[in-house]
């Protein structure tokens, strides 16, 4: 719970730039002039409001925000199960601990993801067809249960593999070196009494 909800702080400060991101990568499809980011940004709020920064906040806490507590929870029970009351773990063996937490997080949310994308690819081809159809998602759910009937269950899966490739070293890398940081630091300043990382749910 605790990391879906950091995620859901997260996204709110960070979506707004990913919205007008999106909007300047879309401008050869759209037909807009090249504009900074800042002008982006501006057309932004005078065409949709503020409401319009945060159109996609359903389908991106969808992803990220499952991801999040799922990932950090796996990683939580991990360390637990595998290292000493007090010990802090040292690089490799939280690097391995959080890659298996990524890979499984992001394969679980995969069906999630996959939707979304879909659904931001129709944006991005506004009164065209991508691969000879559009989509046609109306929400992440619904984008899912289409995948699973017409693609079947396995096709919830699609990309399973790169991702595995990815978030895996991504998540171990980032959670080994602040693990491996803070052991050092402790170490370090020796009586500093450093708070235990935890993400217990």
């Amino acid at each position: 719970l605790s990391g879906f909800l950091a995620e859901l702080v997260s996204c709110l400060m960070w979506l707004p730039l990913d919205v007008v991101k999106e909007r300047m990568q879309s401008q050869s499809v759209l037909e807009f002039e090249d504009i900074e980011a800042a002008l982006a940004l501006r057309v932004q709020l005078e065409e949709k409001g503020a409401n319009g920064l945060y159109r996609s906040l359903g389908g991106t806490l969808a992803y990220f925000g499952c991801f999040s507590m799922l990932y950090f929870m796996f990683y939580e029970k991990l360390k637990k199960r595998f290292n000493s009351e007090g010990e802090k773990p040292k690089f490799l063996k939280s690097f391995a601990m959080a890659s298996t937490s990524g890979i499984t997080a992001g394969i679980l949310c995969n069906p999630i993801d996959l939707a979304k994308i879909r659904m931001q690819v129709d944006r991005r081809n506004i009164g065209q067809s991508y691969e000879g159809h559009t989509f046609g998602y109306r929400n992440v759910l619904h984008g899912i249960y289409r995948i699973y009937e017409t693609e079947g269950f396995l096709g919830l899966y699609k990309g399973s593999f790169m991702r595995i490739w990815t978030v895996g070293p991504i998540t171990g890398l980032i959670m080994g070196l602040t693990e491996d940081f803070r052991r050092n630091l402790k170490d370090y300043y020796g009586v500093l009494d450093l708070p235990e990382l935890s993400f217990a749910v």
